[in-house]
């Protein structure tokens, strides 16, 4: 009995130990997916350098604070010293002027504020000469009173000029929103109007005490009569130029030319 128990045991050691598992052989039949792309992440510069130029960014009008008026922006100047301008008025209205103000010097200003700025002819450069800073506009006819008071503030943002010592002469359909923005606005030190559009009573009697000066010929029966109803009010000054209308009587008459300045120079001079 013995026997037979070892001999089983001895068949049990013999015996082959079981086969593993085999591997699978299953292959993707589907094709191999392409890699994601690699996306650049580019710098300002390299996005943007083809649009960009000099002069984008005025550092002048980003270190103004919000809503503050903007200087006029100003080409090179000419020969004569004067500059082309644009000046910024409200998000829908800009327009473009000369600038007449030597560096270096802080002036009292004048505007001047009529449909074409050459038809002022002489006057702004005899203005410069008698020491006054000019700022001459093209006024379009859509220009309303407020914008001759933003006019008087961009102006004054100038350091050649004197916020303290400013005037307005307007001449023809200016005339109407010159008068009506020199009653809403304190900057302006003085007004004169040639041929004005109307007599506006209320608006003037805003703007005096400060000085006032109406001009007119007979030639224009309607601005002639309005000239003469405002310089029937008190505080208010008037000459009576031989022919023309507004901004064109200083063509056909250089006395004319000689009174505004004289007059504009006391007015300022005299300014606190």
């Amino acid at each position: 009995m013995r026997a037979r128990w070892l001999s089983l045991l001895l068949l049990a050691a013999c015996s082959a130990p079981p086969a593993p598992t085999a591997l699978p052989t299953r292959q993707l039949s589907a094709p191999t997916l392409a890699p994601s792309p690699v996306i650049p992440i580019l710098s300002s510069e390299q996005l943007y350098s083809a649009t960009l130029s000099a002069g984008r960014n005025n550092p002048t009008a980003a270190a103004l604070p919000n809503n503050a008026p903007l200087p006029p922006w100003a080409s090179a100047a000419n020969a004569e010293g004067v500059q082309t301008v644009a000046v910024t008025l409200s998000a829908v209205l800009s327009v473009q002027g000369d600038l007449y103000a030597p560096p270096g010097q802080r002036l009292p200003g004048v505007v001047l504020l009529t449909s074409e700025r050459t038809a002022w002819g002489a006057l702004p450069l005899a203005l410069q000469g008698a020491g006054l800073a000019v700022l001459a506009v093209d006024w379009p006819a859509a220009g309303r009173p407020e914008d001759v008071g933003r006019l008087l503030e961009s102006f004054s943002e100038l350091v050649a000029v004197d916020p303290g010592r400013l005037a307005v002469l307007a001449a023809g359909q200016a005339s109407g929103a010159a008068l009506r923005g020199c009653a809403l606005e304190a900057l302006c030190d003085g007004l004169a109007l040639l041929s004005p559009s109307q007599a506006d009573a209320d608006a003037l009697s805003q703007v005096v005490p400060r000085p006032v000066l109406v001009v007119a010929s007979q030639d224009d029966a309607t601005s002639y009569a309005a000239a003469l109803a405002l310089a029937a009010l008190p505080g208010v000054q008037s000459i009576q130029a031989p022919s023309g209308r507004g901004a064109n009587m200083l063509a056909s008459s250089p006395p004319l030319i000689e009174a505004l300045v004289a007059w504009l120079s006391s007015v300022l001079r005299s300014a606190p």
